[in-house]
């Protein structure tokens, strides 16, 4: 099965360090139990962290990128070898010093992970969850334009608010002036998002003419619907940090660090093809999957494919949960051995706390 993204772009890269998918939506969608076994693609890791958290008794984490199962893999190191402490100034969610912090995980590093990272310490002394290609591109919007665009603090009041009807009216107000519009549209167009945040083999089924509006309408849809008080993601793109440990993703809270280490030995990184793993795999190995949003990247009738194989390895009963960014990509009508909740996909993503899809889908499969 084709995939277009993995025949022509750089996988020698780490293009996400952060998962930028809602773990609050994905784990509602899934319903994850104890008797699940979840396979979930990899990206950054988050996710599949957080499945864990929400009681999988397996999770596999896959991805074709052997940058990302690095990344993935030395983050797993650091929750079973690092306090909670050390794990934050490792990532560089706290200051520290985070070489320091990955010498002291280094010998517990499989070979291939620790010869990747030991010739990287320039993104080490940075912070791993900032290393990402599209982490430095959102750290390239903050730093090129919000810091002219809008006054000393406004920024911060902006991802402060309780209330959100004050908050939207204070982002129309302070923020979306047309100076911001013209400067969004233009750095987060088509062109420049594909060469400088993403890579330009994922845009390659995308039709829509003007990206950069579509994702202003978007995040101007969000100020006014969702607190981004409460939303570590939104905070991140806004000023590239994390808030307080409490309103951090699931996996970096103090509380969650020693639940996460009891269970890292449900966690498999794999690196490889989906269509070929899967071809590897007996029927019902697995109840639940998070996809991400790999369907972009596809033609519709590769997804269809891919989405019929993954169904016939999975359990009757087991749910799908992908998004959408800027290509329409669904299970409807064309893959017979699923059947989509939309509405329950629907009403989830009015939850999301991430601007960037523009749909959440949720499968069912209903013939093994």
């Amino acid at each position: 099965m084709s995939n277009d993204f993995t025949a022509g772009a750089d996988l020698a890269v780490i293009r996400y360090s952060q998962v930028w998918e809602d773990h609050a939506v994905l784990t509602s969608a899934l319903r994850i139990g104890p008797d699940d076994d979840v396979l979930s693609i990899c990206s950054a890791g988050c996710n599949a962290l957080a499945c864990l958290l929400a009681g999988a008794r397996r999770v596999v984490a896959i991805d074709i990128s052997a940058a990302q199962a690095a990344l993935f893999r030395l983050k797993l190191a650091a929750i079973a070898h690092l306090d909670h402490t050390e794990l934050l100034v490792l990532l560089g969610v706290e200051p520290g010093d985070a070489v320091a912090a990955y010498t002291a995980v280094r010998s517990h590093l499989d070979e291939e992970t620790r010869g990747f990272w030991d010739a990287r310490h320039a993104l080490l002394a940075e912070g791993v969850v900032h290393s990402g290609r599209l982490e430095r591109y959102f750290r390239g919007f903050q730093t090129e334009h919000l810091a002219r665009l809008v006054e000393p603090g406004v920024i911060e009041r902006l991802v402060s608010f309780t209330d959100v009807a004050a908050q939207g009216a204070y982002f129309d107000a302070h923020v979306d002036s047309p100076a911001f519009e013209a400067a969004y549209i233009a750095y987060f167009g088509q062109e420049n998002l594909a060469n400088r945040g993403r890579d330009p083999a994922q845009f390659r089924h995308v039709t829509e003419g003007d990206v950069g509006a579509v994702f202003l309408g978007r995040l101007r849809a969000l100020c006014h619907r969702v607190l981004l008080s409460d939303s570590p993601y939104m905070t991140y793109f806004f000023t590239g940090r994390f808030p307080e440990d409490a309103r951090r993703v699931a996996w970096l809270r103090r509380e969650n660090h020693q639940r996460l280490r009891d269970t890292l030995s449900r966690v498999e990184v794999v690196v490889t093809d989906l269509g070929a793993y899967l071809d590897a795999q007996p029927h019902g190995a697995f109840s639940k999957a998070n996809l991400s949003d790999i369907f972009e990247y596809m033609s519709a009738d590769d997804t269809a494919a891919l989405m019929d194989h993954l169904a016939r390895r999975m359990r009757a009963g087991g749910r799908l949960a992908y998004w959408n960014l800027l290509v329409d990509r669904s299970s409807a009508e064309r893959v017979p051995s699923l059947v989509a909740l939309a509405d329950e996909a629907r009403r989830l993503h009015q939850t999301d706390r991430i601007f960037f899809y523009g749909a959440f889908h949720i499968d069912e499969v209903i013939q093994p």
